[in-house]
C-alpha cells in the first residue's frame, strides 16, 4: 500500500479525540474530516473539516471510525458501507439485533 490510510471520523464526543489523537501517533495513518449532526469537533481538532454527512466530505478517505452513541453506530456504519468505505466501529457495534444485522448486510456487499 503506498500513503496513508486516510479516516473520516463520524461523531464528535470524547472518543473521537481519543481516535484522533491515537491515529495523530500512526505515521501511516491521518484523520481528515470529522462528520457531526452538530458541525461540532474533537476538542483537539478544531482544525479538521467537518461535515454533516460522508457524501459531503469534498477529499478522499479509506475509511470511517463510528464514535456516535451506540444505539447510532448503524447510521454511520451504513452509509460507510454504501459508498464503499471500511467502517471501524467500538463495541457493542449497536444496541439491537436488526441494527447490527442491517450493519453486516451493508459491509458484505463492499
Amino acid at each position: 500500500m503506498t500513503g496513508k490510510i486516510k479516516f473520516a471520523i463520524i461523531g464528535s464526543g470524547n472518543i473521537a479525540n481519543t481516535y484522533c489523537t491515537a491515529i495523530g501517533k500512526i505515521e501511516e495513518a491521518e484523520v481528515v474530516a470529522v462528520v457531526s449532526q452538530k458541525l461540532s469537533k474533537p476538542a483537539d481538532f478544531d482544525q479538521l473539516p467537518s461535515y454533516h454527512t460522508l457524501d459531503e466530505i469534498e477529499m478522499e478517505f479509506d475509511a470511517v471510525i463510528i464514535c456516535t452513541p451506540n444505539g447510532n453506530h448503524h447510521i454511520g456504519a451504513i452509509e460507510a458501507a454504501t459508498l464503499g468505505k471500511h467502517v471501524l466501529c467500538e463495541k457493542p457495534i449497536d444496541i439491537s439485533l436488526e441494527s447490527i444485522d442491517r450493519m453486516i448486510n451493508a459491509c458484505k456487499r463492499i
